[in-house]
């Protein structure tokens, strides 16, 4: 090849050393999977932005480059596909996209840090055969749902977890050697504490981070529905969600009603896990069914790597006036907390709004893979949120211009977030060949004070992203009313 192979390898190494644009890339290439564009449309794409970062290579170059690939390690097309791009590269994107998989796929080339497959050390694999970056860059969401796999830290603080989960009838959390009130800096940290945060600082971190975009791909090439037969579900009244272990499957999902930044807390202000059990309800006791796991998730957010849903979302919103929104309105996101009634006004809810639906494939899931303690099962724990009117009394049976807006931004954000969780488990169902149980709960219907409609919207997303699919799901509610509001709308 001419001079161009050298500007292709170029534009490999420079993503790798500018993650910033490698994740805009990964988050672009997956809304163009979402809008089922061809192989063509996609590496038309990645050539744009090599260009517009200074390197010089056109769609022809890059389908020779990706012959002389095949030609040099003698892989079939198929053997390619499995070794690049897994599971999650199907009919309609294989090709040419083959040559750049590595950063909208990178983890099945990174993984252990081994080749790919063999090359010479001219080639662009050996280029970009790096040590591991970031969080998620490690594992594809397939391989994530597939292999319900606990991370190390998390597994030894579970050791400890366990093993004094019988000292508690209520949660081990509470035990002095378990925990400290670590956002109060005068008590001492604990040396479990101390173990979670050196793992943090090397690199394990508790949450993997997808973008509804990236799920939405994936459930779509995923997808091989049976028309007519619909999911089977049950509504549930009553059970402790501190319990649910002893009663729920191994490796069921579970939805956690939680705060956008995966941690649970009375107000804006944080909590120490030390602290959950005094918040009874649903999201806190979900969470301390596995204390490991949600001490991770404190050690990670000390040190700001925790991710966050919808913040990045909301530093991208600019107002008609040209203002940020989260610069106008301080007060509207703190600590996983959403407060639309800190807007004030009805054109900058109106501009909320209609952003939100055109960015909505960048919100992200947060989820982890958990291990209960006393049972030794695992979950896969789906944080889920709501916006909060806690405090505050809305009257969502009025139909003024600016009723009617918080209802539709509360619906955007939640019926999605339950569509999201719905695909996630017929993604793991088929990527394990068994069925799959999710629980689902009410978000955003207790303290937060959401419009009760928002769950219409979203048991209708849920049935239509299970109809035909062996995933099993339940209901949760505490109390007789609550069931009936799943009654009423299943």
């Amino acid at each position: 090849m001419k001079d161009t192979r050298k500007e292709i390898e170029g534009f490999c190494l420079f993503l790798r050393d500018n993650k910033q644009i490698l994740k805009e890339l990964k988050n672009e290439i997956a809304q163009l999977k979402y809008d089922l564009l061809d192989e063509d449309d996609i590496n038309r794409h990645i050539i744009s932005t090599a260009k517009e970062n200074g390197f010089n290579f056109t769609y022809e170059d890059l389908k020779d480059y990706e012959k002389e690939m095949q030609k040099g390690k003698e892989l079939s097309d198929e053997q390619l596909l499995e070794i690049v791009g897994g599971s999650s590269i199907r009919k309609s994107i294989a090709g040419g996209l083959l040559s750049l998989i590595t950063f909208i796929s990178p983890s099945s080339m990174l993984a252990n840090n081994m080749h790919a497959y063999a090359a010479s050390n001219n080639t662009y694999v050996t280029c970009v055969n790096v040590e591991k970056t970031d969080n998620e860059d490690q594992i594809d969401l397939n391989s994530y749902l597939k292999e319900a796999k606990i991370s190390e830290a998390q597994e030894k603080a579970f050791e400890i977890t366990n093993k004094l989960f019988s000292k508690t009838l209520s949660n081990v959390a509470q035990l002095h050697e378990i925990s400290s009130y670590r956002y109060y800096k005068i008590f001492p940290e604990t040396e479990l504490e101390k173990q979670l945060d050196s793992a943090v600082e090397n690199g394990d971190l508790p949450i993997k981070e997808f973008t509804l975009g990236q799920i939405n791909s994936e459930a779509k090439l995923n997808e091989e529905k049976e028309n007519g037969k619909s999911p089977e579900f049950k509504i549930i009244k009553g059970i402790d969600a501190l319990k649910l272990s002893e009663t729920a499957d191994d490796c069921s999902i579970v939805q956690v009603a939680s705060q956008f930044n995966a941690l649970e807390s009375v107000s804006t202000q944080p909590s120490a896990v030390k602290e959950w059990i005094y918040d009874n309800t649903q999201g806190p006791r979900a969470s301390l069914q596995s204390v490991a796991a949600a001490k991770h998730r404190e050690a990670a957010h000390l040190q700001n790597e925790l991710p966050d849903a919808i913040q990045g979302v909301l530093e991208k919103c600019i107002l008609k006036d040209g203002n940020n929104i989260l610069k106008k309105y301080p007060g509207l996101y703190k600590n996983g907390y959403l407060q639309l009634l800190k807007i004030d006004s009805i054109e900058d809810l109106q501009s909320l709004k209609d952003f939100l639906i055109s960015n909505i494939n960048e919100f992200k899931v947060l989820s982890q893979w958990v291990k209960c303690e006393g049972t030794g099962k695992k979950q896969l724990q789906v944080f889920s949120a709501a916006p909060s009117f806690q405090g505050a009394y809305v009257d969502w049976n009025k139909n003024d211009n600016k009723t009617k807006l918080l209802k539709e931004i509360c619906d955007v954000i939640v019926s999605n977030e339950y569509k999201s969780i719905a695909q996630i488990a017929a993604i793991r169902s088929e990527q394990i060949g068994e069925p799959v149980s999710l629980h689902l709960t009410l978000i955003g219907q207790g303290v937060f004070q959401n419009p009760p409609e928002i769950i219409k919207s979203s048991i209708e997303k849920v049935k239509q992203e299970l109809k035909g699919t062996n995933v099993k799901f339940y209901l949760h509610g505490w109390s007789e009313k609550d069931c009936q509001k799943w009654e009423k709308y299943m």
